[in-house]
């Protein structure tokens, strides 16, 4: 008679930015901001569209920008450096918060967090590192001209009691 003024509790997932071939780039637990009745059944096939609540930072964040959203219960921590999830088992590398919103691919540098050493996900820049490399630094070729040289700038008045 009064199931409507239940509650129901929002299902939780865990939020991976990008899965690799055997590395899954998680940001951590979420809660999903949704008022469609089955939002767990749409998560585990693979079509919920919304929101989640960031555990960590209370953020909310369209599903959009992760790769998957896995059902708590379907994906299992095992340690702190893998996981198990759709019957295969990855390593883990955390994704801080300045990574959530980035779009481009991620890679895996080693870190610490908390004194326990952990991988750990970071913007890959490489082809922009790449593309800088490229661009010779070559100080043979730098020439320093005065401004007289161009011929293009009119003659500099240099009589400071001349008005116009």
């Amino acid at each position: 008679m009064l199931d409507w003024f239940k509650r129901n509790k929002l299902p939780e997932a865990w939020a991976v930015k990008q899965i690799d071939n055997d590395l899954l780039h998680l940001c951590g637990r979420g809660q999903l901001e949704s008022h469609e009745r089955n939002a767990l059944k749409a998560l585990q096939e693979n079509r919920f569209d919304g929101a989640i609540r960031m555990h960590d930072s209370a953020l909310v964040l369209n599903t959009r920008l992760f790769a998957a959203l896995a059902p708590v219960e379907e994906l299992t921590l095992v340690g702190q450096d893998q996981a198990e999830w759709q019957g295969k088992r990855y390593c883990v590398s955390w994704v801080p918060q300045r990574c959530w919103v980035y779009e481009g691919r991620l890679t895996v540098t080693h870190g610490q967090i908390n004194g326990i050493p952990q991988r750990i996900s970071v913007e890959d820049v490489s082809a922009i590192r790449d593309k800088a490399a490229s661009v010779s630094h070559d100080e043979s070729n730098v020439q320093f001209t005065s401004l007289d040289a161009l011929e293009i700038l009119p003659p500099l008045d240099k009589d400071p009691d001349r008005r116009r």
